[in-house]
C-alpha cells in the first residue's frame, strides 16, 4: 500500500505536460481577453448610460473567465480521458481532515498577509509605489453570499482543477516535492501581482501540500474556498478600504511594529505548520506519501508552450511593475 494513489496512479490517463501547460496557456491568455472584454463592456454601457456597480462588473468577470477559459477547456478535454478523475484525486475528502484544513485556513491567512506586510514595506523602501487594491462591497447580506460564490468558491474550484488538478498531476513524473514547487510558481505568476507575491506563494504551496497529503483534489479546493471567503469578509467588514498615505513602515508602527508583524507571522507560522504536521502524520499512518522523481527531458514542444506560459505571465508582472513604478498610462 505504500504511496498508492501517488506513483501508480494510471499515469497513462494523467494529462500530460504539454496538455496541462496548454491548459495554463488558455487560462493565462482569458485575463487579458476578459480584461478588455470588461473594459469595452464598462465603455459601452457608459456611452449608453447604464450605470452598473462594481459587484456586477466582479460578477461578471468571474463567471466570464473561469467558464469559458478554465471550466470549458478542462471539461473537453476531460471528456477525451475517461477515468481522468481519479488520477488528478477528484476523490473524497475525510471529514477530520476537512475539519483541520478549515482551521488552517485563518492561521494561513493571517501569516500570509503579515508577510505580505513584510514585502510592500521593502517595495516601499526600493522606491515602489503600492497600487491601491481593487475592494468590492457588499451592501446586504446577499450581495455578501453573491460575492463570496464568484470570488471564493469558483475561483477555488476552478483554480484547484487546473493547478493542483490538471498542472500538479502532469509535473508529479518529476516528484513530488518538485511538482508542488513548479506549480506553485506558475500560480503565483497567473496572479500578475508583484505586491501579493509572498500571499500567493505560500498559499499555493500550502493547497499542494494539502492535496498531495490526502491524495484528494477537494483538500485544496476546501481550503481556497474557506480562505478566499475570510479575506471577503475582512474586507467587506470595513466601511471602506483605506490606502496607506505614508509608508508601510510608519503604518506597522516603525521598527517596533516591525518587530511585532515578525513575531506575530512566526506564531501563525507555528501554528499552521503545526496543524499540517498533524494532517500529514495522519495521512503518512494510512501508508500514503510523496512520489519519488522519474527520470524523463520535457520534449521541444513542452519547451515551447512552458515559454509561452513565462512569456504571458512576465506580461502580467510587467503591466504591474509600471503601476509600481508610477509608469502606466
Amino acid at each position: 500500500m505504500q504511496g498508492e494513489g501517488f506513483v501508480m496512479q494510471g499515469q497513462e490517463r494523467r494529462p500530460s505536460r504539454r496538455q496541462a501547460q496548454i491548459l495554463l496557456f488558455t487560462a493565462m491568455l482569458g485575463l487579458f481577453v476578459c480584461s478588455f472584454f470588461i473594459g469595452f463592456l464598462r465603455a459601452l454601457n457608459q456611452r449608453l448610460g447604464i450605470a452598473h456597480g462594481e459587484l456586477f462588473y466582479t460578477a461578471a468577470t468571474s463567471v466570464i473567465y473561469y467558464t469559458l477559459f478554465i471550466i470549458l477547456p478542462a471539461g473537453l478535454f476531460a471528456i477525451r480521458q475517461p477515468g481522468l478523475g481519479e488520477n488528478i484525486r477528484f476523490k473524497p475528502l475525510g471529514g477530520r481532515a476537512a475539519f483541520l484544513i478549515v482551521l488552517c485556513a485563518p492561521f494561513g491567512v493571517l501569516f500570509s498577509t503579515y508577510a505580505n506586510a513584510l514585502w510592500l514595506t521593502l517595495i516601499q523602501a526600493l522606491g515602489g509605489v503600492i497600487p491601491p487594491s481593487p475592494s468590492v462591497h457588499a451592501g446586504s447580506s446577499a450581495e455578501l453570499i453573491g460575492l463570496i460564490c464568484v470570488s471564493a468558491i469558483l475561483p477555488a474550484v476552478c483554480e484547484e482543477l487546473l493547478f493542483r488538478g490538471m498542472l500538479l498531476s502532469a509535473w508529479e513524473e518529476k516528484g513530488s516535492i518538485r511538482a508542488m514547487l513548479i506549480v506553485t510558481v506558475w500560480f503565483t505568476m497567473m496572479h500578475g501581482s508583484i505586491e501579493s507575491i509572498p500571499a500567493q506563494f505560500i498559499g499555493g504551496l500550502i493547497m499542494a501540500f494539502l492535496v498531495i497529503c490526502t491524495d484528494s483534489l477537494f483538500a485544496g479546493i476546501v481550503y481556497h474556498t474557506v480562505y478566499n471567503a475570510l479575506v471577503l469578509i475582512i474586507n467587506n467588514a470595513s466601511s471602506e478600504t483605506e490606502a496607506v498615505t505614508g509608508s508601510y513602515y510608519e503604518a506597522l508602527g516603525g521598527a517596533s511594529g516591525m518587530v511585532s508583524v515578525v513575531l506575530l507571522g512566526l506564531i501563525m507560522g507555528g501554528m499552521l505548520f503545526f496543524l499540517l504536521r498533524r494532517l500529514y502524520k495522519g495521512y503518512c499512518a494510512k501508508g500514503f506519501g510523496f512520489a519519488p522523481a522519474k527520470a524523463r527531458k520535457c520534449a521541444v514542444s513542452e519547451y515551447v508552450i512552458i515559454l509561452c506560459c513565462a512569456a504571458l505571465g512576465l506580461m502580467l508582472y510587467a503591466m504591474n511593475l509600471a503601476e509600481i513604478l508610477g509608469v502606466a498610462g
